[in-house]
């Protein structure tokens, strides 16, 4: 679909001794502030059982939206962002991605872990879109190259790739490494398994793994048993906060409070609202996506979302969803700007985008990434790691990233 792009400079005819005078009776401000908005789509749970994660967190993406119009918008044309809540589930979804289709948007943001289910019209539509590979197995596979991951182009076979903890492992004098993931979660198990690889190509172990820890509630006595038995000095869990607070709460009871652990769900700090959590993640680690508030994008996002939300905490880190919102805004805005063009076709945006390589996002994002290798995923992952101390998540490695190179056999 081409976004309708119209400038008009009206001028007064008037003869005069034979000479042709022309008048602007706008300036070019003004016409500019008349060019149709660039419509943005955004999914997200905002009721139901999930929504508790995404609370709120379109406000990343207003806030990006609303520095970029205040700016003049792209080429005139304002930014908006039309939200649509899928409920915590593929019905919900379904109903929310065609409303966006109905009404036209460029391009769509998904925070929503059932955007799998509506691939297929998306893509038939031509419109791009902006997430990650947690709500499907979509990215990196034909026909979706209409589809980015944030985190960079992905192998469909290799999505959840976390290379990175190795380093942090050894950093923290781990060898060997507890890995659970959750049993409902193709995306999970193969994650784990791929760790399993990267540890042993760097001369670490994995002594116990279990790859079906359920999803919900449940007692993790007999996991916590099998480490103790096992001797792991690490965990990995490639699960929920809440699953991993689980593990922590029983670690602690048997008395395995020298392990270790690591959760790959980023920080969340409602997990300090109640104190019984908060005493069990003492001293756990969790893989962080987002820079330290001393990096200069991460100063500018907060002074955003406090223009956005006034009641926003400053000097306390967003919500990963909420951080997400915002990176996805970047991207959409980069590839406007790629585009080169005053009025770009989504095919156009797409082209362009798929042209995106060594791209930090002026230090937003861990490391470079390329949307570039449809399919095949970056050689070189980097992370930003966290330590809970009080109630804060505290950066290790002096607030740097730690950074891995995936081995040949993945």
């Amino acid at each position: 679909m081409a976004i309708r792009f119209m400038m008009r400079f009206l001028a007064v005819l008037g003869l005069a001794l034979g000479v042709l005078v022309a008048t602007p009776l706008t300036t070019p401000s003004q016409a500019a502030s008349k060019a149709s908005p660039i419509t943005i789509g955004y999914v997200a749970p905002e009721t139901g059982a999930l929504s508790a994660g995404s609370t709120n967190s379109q406000d990343g993406a207003e806030a990006f939206i609303k520095a970029i119009n205040k700016q003049g918008g792209y080429r005139g044309h304002p930014l908006q962002l039309i939200n649509e809540d899928d409920m915590s589930g593929p019905t919900g979804a379904d109903a929310a991605v065609n409303l966006l289709i109905s009404k036209g948007v460029f391009a769509i943001i998904s925070n929503s872990d059932f955007f799998f289910t509506d691939d297929r019209p998306v893509e038939q539509a031509g419109i791009p879109v902006f997430g990650g590979v947690t709500d499907g197995p979509e990215y990196g596979e034909q026909p979706f190259t209409n589809m980015f991951d944030i985190r960079g182009d992905v192998d469909p076979n290799n999505e959840g790739l976390q290379v990175q903890s190795v380093p942090f492992f050894k950093s923290v004098g781990v060898k060997n490494v507890a890995g659970l993931a959750l049993g409902i979660s193709a995306s999970s198990i193969r994650t784990v398994v791929d760790f399993k690889t990267a540890l042993q190509d760097q001369g670490l172990q994995m002594g116990y793994e279990n790859l079906t820890v359920p999803y919900g509630p449940f007692d993790p006595t007999a996991d916590v048993l099998q480490m103790k038995t096992t001797g792991v000095d690490g965990m990995v869990c490639s699960c929920g906060t809440s699953t991993f607070v689980d593990f922590l709460t029983t670690m602690r009871a048997e008395g395995l409070t020298n392990i270790k652990s690591l959760s790959w769900d980023p920080p969340d700090t409602s997990i300090f609202d109640n104190s019984t959590d908060t005493a069990a993640v003492k001293g756990s680690y969790f893989l962080t996506p987002q820079p330290p508030l001393t990096n200069p994008q991460s100063l500018l996002l907060e002074k955003r979302l406090h223009a956005v939300e006034p009641s926003y905490k400053v000097g306390a880190p967003p919500s990963y969803t909420t951080f997400e919102a915002y990176l996805a805004m970047t991207f959409v805005y980069e590839g406007l700007q790629l585009t080169g063009s005053a009025n770009p076709t989504q095919a156009e945006f797409i082209k362009h985008m798929q042209t995106l390589k060594n791209w930090t996002d002026n230090g937003l994002l861990p490391g470079p990434i390329g949307l570039n290798h449809f399919g095949t995923a970056d050689s070189r992952y980097c992370s930003w790691f966290t330590k809970v101390e009080g109630t804060k998540f505290v950066y290790l490695n002096n607030g740097k990233t730690f950074c891995a190179t995936v081995p040949s056999n993945l």
